[in-house]
């Protein structure tokens, strides 16, 4: 491999061996981890990784994708296995919450070391296990903090039941900040999940990458009678638990406005904004004045 790289760090294509096969649109299994400890389990009930993963449901929908709420403990693991071997996906992107990061970008984790805390885990395993996929993004070992907890177990377990499977696919663990904006959070996730999709045996026409700064059409409008109007995300095939804490949002003299959470865009009825084009106009925060 040209410019020194290691074997972890090949060029990933999951099922390059069978070009020519008829592309099957495989199932992508995406995880997220619940609420947990005092403050941000029992008083806030936020996991920052759940709220992404309510994003991305809203936006994917499940043709192709199964979305998994786990618990932070050993029965998450075990169920995440047991979904690993149930229902074979093409693809494991797993995520998770750090209030150490900055809150300006999620983190693809390149590895996964021995997991100590679940007790049926193989103690023959090796030591570390690194993620092809996501060394082909490029993840740096030296950029990993994925910890010893239960992100990096369900990274283990995911990267372990990789390696049984004929054709290795796709694995990855993303961290996702406490802090920051959920919609720049679910947009740098989606460009992982873009790329995961194309190195599946599936190939459609390339995705565009979405940025922090990519203007995409909002996941739904909704036509409100009142400037002032609240939010948590559910509703429209999304369960409460897969919200978003509530929020109370102002639409100004523009007309509409963004929830920074969900996405949704909320548009004063007979308005000045609401006319054809209203999906292409930018976001605006609540409050915001361009």
């Amino acid at each position: 491999m040209g410019g020194g790289l290691p074997e972890w760090a090949a060029p990933y294509h999951f099922g390059a061996g069978n070009r020519h096969a008829k592309p099957v649109k495989p199932m992508i299994l995406v995880t997220a981890f619940e609420p947990f400890g005092f403050v941000r389990g029992r008083l806030l009930r936020r996991n920052a990784s759940l709220e992404v993963m309510a994003r991305l449901q809203a936006r994917l929908g499940e043709d192709d994708v199964r979305f998994m709420r786990l618990e932070v403990g050993n029965a998450g693991i075990a169920r995440l296995k047991a979904a690993l071997a149930e229902f074979k996906p093409a693809a494991l992107l797993a995520m998770g919450e750090s209030g150490r990061l900055p809150g300006d970008r999620v983190v693809l984790e390149p590895f996964a070391d021995h997991c100590q805390l679940v007790p049926d885990d193989d103690p023959s395993g090796p030591d570390r296990l690194f993620s092809p996929f996501a060394a082909s993004l490029g993840a740096r070992p030296e950029d990993s903090g994925i910890g010893a907890y239960y992100c990096n177990a369900a990274y283990w377990a995911g990267l372990r039941w990789a390696e049984t499977q004929a054709e290795t696919p796709p694995v990855a663990f993303i961290h996702v900040p406490v802090a920051g904006d959920r919609a720049t959070h679910a947009r740098q996730v989606m460009d992982i999940f873009s790329a995961m999709r194309r190195a599946t045996s599936y190939c459609p026409d390339p995705e565009p990458m979405l940025t922090a700064g990519t203007m995409q059409a909002p996941p739904e409008i909704i036509r409100v009678h009142a400037r002032r109007v609240a939010c948590d995300g559910s509703g429209d095939g999304i369960p409460a638990a897969l919200g978003h804490p509530r929020v109370f949002l102002e639409i100004d003299e523009h007309g509409y406005v963004d929830c920074g959470y969900c996405d949704r865009r909320y548009v004063l009825e007979g308005g000045v904004a609401d006319k054809p084009g209203l999906k292409k106009k930018p976001d605006i925060a609540s409050g915001a004045s361009l």
